[in-house]
């Protein structure tokens, strides 16, 4: 148990150092416009919903009985529905207010899988889910949580999401009302910092809880 727990920090610091870096390094070496820091975080919780929905899927503890096939799809129907929802906002405050006819060339390369280190952080998100899900989960969580331990309609994340889009599309109007930019590249800056402290924030609170959930008891077996 304590070299799972052990584990399960490492992997999940490690994971939160790599997908902040990628973040970083393409947005600032590769020059991404906001629209695709964004759109990657956004990317990032769609795998991790479908991981989540996975969960509840093959969950057997508290005398679940998996495939727990209704409560998996009204789980990933409300999570998709909420992040297409979220993806419109996305796409009308930042690609469409917030991107210049370059950014746009770099957007849809992103979005058509031609730009390599986009779909390396894409597959490292991946990985790191799966991850995830193999070493804490199927060997450990699966069998002491029911299928509705893991259903978890509003978490951090989502709210990170909100968060990002009000905050950060208010800071964007004000930067470009009050404050001089080069070239834009102030701007972007403006909005990383707050991107990346509020979603620095979120996992590190998604971070332990997720390190506290093995020492959660569980719930007796007496549901019918």
């Amino acid at each position: 148990m304590i070299i799972m727990k052990n584990f399960q920090k490492r992997n999940n610091f490690f994971y939160l150092l790599l997908t902040n870096s990628l973040i970083l390094y393409g947005a600032i070496v590769n020059q991404w416009p906001i629209f695709l820091v964004i759109y990657g975080f956004w990317l990032e919780t769609i795998i991790i919903s479908i991981f989540e929905t996975l969960k509840i899927l093959f969950a057997k503890g508290e005398n679940s009985k998996p495939p727990n096939i209704t409560l998996a799809t009204q789980h990933l129907l409300l999570k998709l529905g909420m992040l297409l929802f979220y993806l419109i906002f996305i796409v009308i405050f930042i690609g469409l207010l917030h991107s210049s006819k370059t950014d746009s060339i770099k957007i849809l390369n992103a979005v058509y899988f031609r730009d390599k280190f986009f779909n390396a952080a894409l597959l490292s998100m991946i990985l790191g889910g799966l991850l995830n899900f193999i070493v804490i989960y199927w060997m450990e969580l699966r069998t002491n949580f029911g299928a509705k331990h893991f259903f978890n309609f509003l978490d951090a994340r989502t709210l990170t999401i909100h968060l990002v889009i009000v905050i950060g599309t208010f800071a964007l109007d004000f930067a470009d009302k009050n404050l001089l930019f080069n070239e834009n590249l102030d701007k972007k800056y403006v909005f990383l910092s707050i991107f990346i402290l509020v979603k620095t924030i979120a996992d590190l609170v998604s971070i332990q809880f997720s390190n506290n959930e093995e020492d959660l008891p569980t719930t007796p077996n007496n549901y019918i």
